[in-house]
């Protein structure tokens, strides 16, 4: 068996896959790799394996640059991944602020309301307060008025009773005297007629 220069790196591109190489190219490596060729093949030889070590530094190459692509590729994906992932935490976080925003503004509104409707209610308290309050007043000074009022109609009504009693008392004396009188002018016609019979 004859050994040619660069069998080796013709039975490594040999080993190549068939989808890779076209069958013409694949039929003469498998001859070349069996030593098929004749004692003047030695440059035909050469000729090969500068073609095939071409052939494969551009295999190498492409698969170098497909690795590329693809490790370029992977790479735009994650930067990809990572921007949606940013603006996913952007849009939830700008979210979240207008949530709270609102949320705020909510419970601003309703602090609000409630101080306004506390303030009403307080004025409304103070209000029924101070009417009490004169209220009161004025009951007490009904009170006393109703009760001043109630001393002058006993102080008459006592004094009217004294002055009837004297009224009385007097009409009285007058009527005793009166009969008094007529009683003794009886008695002195009795008595004058009585000395005129004897």
């Amino acid at each position: 068996m004859h050994h040619y220069p660069g069998g080796e790196a013709l039975t490594a591109v040999a080993a190549l896959s068939p989808s890779i190489l076209p069958a013409s190219l694949a039929g003469r490596l498998d001859g070349a790799s069996s030593g098929s060729m004749g004692s003047g093949g030695g440059v035909g030889s050469w000729d090969w394996n500068s073609e095939l070590q071409a052939f494969g530094g551009r295999i190498i190459r492409g698969r170098a640059d497909e690795a590329a692509a693809a490790r370029r590729s992977t790479e735009e994906a994650e930067r990809a991944v990572l921007r949606r992932l940013e603006d996913s935490e952007r849009r939830v976080l700008r979210c979240q602020e207008e949530e709270i925003s609102a949320l705020q503004r909510l419970l601003s509104n309703w602090n609000a309301a409630l101080d306004t409707r506390f303030e009403r209610q307080s004025a409304q308290l103070e209000a029924y307060e101070k009417r009490f309050g004169e209220e009161l007043v004025k009951a007490k000074e009904d009170e006393d008025s109703l009760r001043t009022e109630m001393q002058r109609v006993t102080d008459e009504t006592a004094s009217a009773h004294g002055r009837l009693r004297e009224e009385l008392q007097e009409q009285i004396r007058e009527q005793v005297q009166e009969m008094l009188r007529e009683r003794l002018d009886a008695l002195q016609v009795e008595m004058v007629s009585s000395q005129e019979q004897l």
